[in-house]
C-alpha cells in the first residue's frame, strides 16, 4: 500500500483535530507523531499532581471573586450576625478547605474541644459513606452543614457543661489568647513531647486557623486578641526548643560544683552502669577550685573572703529547698568579667594543678511563683517555695537569683517558670541550683475546662448497688465466710 503526500497531510490534520498521536504505515515504514504523544503524557502527569494541603510554608488562600467576597461580608460574616454563628461557620469552612492528615485532624479537634466547641464524631450519624447521589441537589453550604462535626450547642436542651452555650454564657469568656496558651502549654505538650514533629504540627494547625479567622474578617471585634494568640503560637515554637536545650544545660558547671561540695547527692546518685563512658563531673578539689575562681570574679572582696572561709569549714551547713520560680530578668556576664575569669582560672589551675575550662556566669533573677495545673491538690501546692535545714522546715530567705553560665542564660526567656531543687549556704551568701524538674513556657496557662475533658453527666441507674454477695467482684457470691482458727 502506498499513500501520496496529500493523503498523509489529510490524515495528519484529522489527527491534530482529535488530538491523538499520528501513526501511518507506508509499506514497512512507520511514521508516528511523537510530539502529540509527549503532550498527552505531560497532561496526564499534570493531572496527577498533588493538591496543596493549606499548611505549606508560603501557602495563601486563592483569591475570591467579587461575588464570593460579597457573600462572606454580607451573608456569612456580617457584623450584625451573632458571634457564635460566625465562628461556627468559620470552623466548618476552615476544615473543609484544609487537607489535614490524621495527626492534624485529631489535634485540631482537641483544640476545638478545649475551646468549648463540640468536635466529637456523631454517633450513629456518620457521613463518610454518603455518595454524590445522596448529596445531589444540595448547595455547598448545605453539604457542609450535613457533613460537619464541629458545632456549638444551642438552646435549653444543650446541657453538656463542657461546651459553650450562648443561652447560658455566664461561665465562659471569648478569649483566643487564653485558649491558645492553655492548649499549647498544657494540653498539647501532654499529648506530644516538645521536641517532636507532632508538636510542631499542632502549633502550625492552631496558627493557620487563627490566620484564617483574621484574613476572612470573621470577628473584627476580637482582632487584638487574635493577634496576641498568633504571637503565642510563634513563641511556642521558639520556647519549645529552648526548654529542650535548658533541660540539658542546667544546672551548669558552677552549680554542680556547689552541689558536689555540700550536697553530695549528684555524686552518690551517679551510676556508671547507665553511663559507662562518662564520669562524675567533679571531684572535691576541682569543685573547690571552680567556686574560688568564680567567687573572685562574681563577689566583692569581703564576700569572696567569706566564701573562702566557708569552703574551708567542714561544719558548714546548707539549707535545702524546692519550689517554683519565674524568670524576671537575665543579666549576662560582662566582657570584663569574662576576661577576669580567664585570668583567675589560669591562676587556679597553676596553683592547684588542675586543668579546668570554665564559662563565665551571669545572674538569673527570679521570684517565687505558682504553677497551678489543676492536678495539685496537696497542702504543699499552696506554698511556692519550701526550705529545710537539717531535715526540718525553716523560714530561710528565698533565693532572689541563681548564677548560671552564659549559654543557659541566652537560652532562657523572660517569664519562663521552672520547678527546681536548690541549696543555699546557711548565711545566704550563694545559692546553687541542684536540678530542674520541669521548665514551663512564659505563656503557661491551665484552663479549668482541662479538668472536664472526660467528664460525663451523671444519670440514674436502675441497676442495684454492688454487694458483697456479687460473684463477679472476685468473690464466690457466698457472702462473708468465717475465718478458720
Amino acid at each position: 500500500m502506498s499513500l501520496s503526500s496529500e493523503s498523509i497531510s489529510t490524515v495528519a490534520s484529522e489527527a491534530n483535530k482529535e488530538n491523538v498521536p499520528l501513526k501511518v504505515d507506508i509499506g514497512n515504514l512507520c511514521l508516528q507523531d511523537d510530539d502529540a504523544e509527549e503532550k498527552k503524557k505531560k497532561r496526564k502527569n499534570r493531572r496527577n499532581k498533588k493538591r496543596a494541603t493549606g499548611f505549606e510554608e508560603f501557602y495563601c488562600d486563592p483569591p475570591m471573586t467579587p461575588a464570593q467576597y460579597q457573600e462572606e461580608h454580607e451573608v456569612v460574616y456580617p457584623p450584625h450576625r451573632p458571634f457564635v454563628d460566625r465562628i461556627e461557620e468559620c470552623i466548618q469552612r476552615f476544615r473543609a478547605l484544609r487537607r489535614m492528615d490524621n495527626t492534624q485532624d485529631s489535634i485540631f479537634s482537641a483544640y476545638l474541644l478545649l475551646g468549648g466547641v463540640d468536635s466529637r464524631q456523631r454517633q450513629f450519624q456518620g457521613t463518610s459513606k454518603l455518595n454524590n447521589a445522596a448529596l445531589e441537589g444540595y448547595t455547598k453550604a448545605e453539604v457542609r452543614d450535613i457533613t460537619a462535626d464541629d458545632v456549638i450547642p444551642r438552646g435549653q436542651g444543650a446541657t453538656d457543661i463542657r461546651f459553650y452555650n450562648p443561652s447560658s454564657p455566664e461561665h465562659w469568656d471569648v478569649d483566643f489568647t487564653a485558649v491558645a496558651s492553655g492548649f499549647l502549654s498544657e494540653h498539647l505538650s501532654g499529648l506530644h513531647s516538645l521536641d517532636t514533629i507532632e508538636y510542631q504540627k499542632g502549633v502550625a494547625v492552631v496558627l493557620n486557623f487563627l490566620k484564617y479567622v483574621v484574613s476572612h474578617d470573621v470577628c473584627p471585634e476580637y482582632a487584638d486578641d487574635l493577634r496576641r494568640a498568633q504571637k503565642v503560637c510563634v513563641a511556642a515554637l521558639e520556647e519549645a526548643q529552648a526548654i529542650f536545650d535548658l533541660m540539658e544545660l542546667l544546672p551548669g558547671t558552677f552549680n554542680l560544683a556547689g552541689n558536689t561540695l555540700w550536697d553530695g547527692t549528684l555524686e552518690t546518685d551517679f551510676d556508671p552502669e547507665w553511663a559507662p563512658a562518662s564520669k562524675p563531673p567533679f571531684d572535691k578539689e576541682a569543685a573547690r577550685t571552680t567556686l574560688l575562681a568564680h567567687g573572685s570574679v562574681l563577689l566583692d572582696n569581703s564576700n569572696s573572703e567569706r566564701l573562702q572561709k566557708t569552703l574551708s569549714d567542714p561544719d558548714a551547713r546548707i539549707v535545702k529547698g524546692t519550689g517554683c520560680f519565674e524568670v524576671v530578668d537575665i543579666m549576662l556576664p560582662s566582657k570584663a568579667a569574662i576576661a577576669q575569669l580567664e585570668i583567675a582560672t589560669e591562676c587556679m589551675n597553676q596553683h592547684f594543678k588542675q586543668n579546668l575550662s570554665l564559662e563565665a556566669c551571669g545572674r538569673l533573677v527570679v521570684r517565687p511563683t505558682f504553677v497551678r495545673s489543676g492536678w495539685q491538690v496537696t497542702a504543699a501546692s499552696g506554698v511556692p517555695v519550701m526550705t529545710t535545714l537539717d531535715g526540718k522546715y525553716t523560714t530561710a530567705k528565698v533565693p532572689e537569683f541563681f548564677l548560671v553560665e552564659r549559654e543557659a542564660l541566652e537560652t532562657f526567656k523572660i517569664g519562663m517558670k521552672m520547678q527546681i531543687h536548690f541549696i543555699t549556704l546557711e548565711d545566704g551568701l550563694v545559692n546553687f541550683m541542684s536540678r530542674a524538674e520541669n521548665i514551663y513556657q512564659s505563656f503557661y496557662t491551665f484552663l479549668p475546662q482541662e479538668l472536664m475533658i472526660r467528664y460525663k453527666e451523671p444519670r440514674l441507674s436502675e441497676r442495684p448497688a454492688k454487694s458483697i454477695h456479687d460473684a463477679d467482684d472476685g468473690g464466690d457470691g457466698g457472702g462473708d465466710m468465717p475465718f478458720d482458727d
